[in-house]
């Protein structure tokens, strides 16, 4: 199965969902219903099984933890 950029993906469901409806998404914490597999299917080509297990079908996912700091020299 084809896998998705994790900023597409983002950049999709933004116009479905709110942030943190899509962060427990992308976390698999939460799913997506029938009736909006089927839309995004329709709209955007995303198949049923992608939303299976969301996290492992995303690539380019960002590192967890704090960005570092750029510290300018003074």
């Amino acid at each position: 199965m084809k896998k998705i950029d994790f900023y597409k993906f983002t950049d999709l469901m933004n116009k479905h969902y709110s942030m943190s409806m899509i962060k427990n998404i992308r976390e698999n914490s939460r799913r997506v219903g029938f009736s909006k597999q089927i839309e995004f299917k329709k709209l955007y080509g995303i198949p049923f099984e992608f939303w299976v297990d969301v996290r492992s079908n995303l690539t380019n996912i960002p590192k967890r933890g704090r960005k570092s700091k750029k510290r300018s020299e003074k």
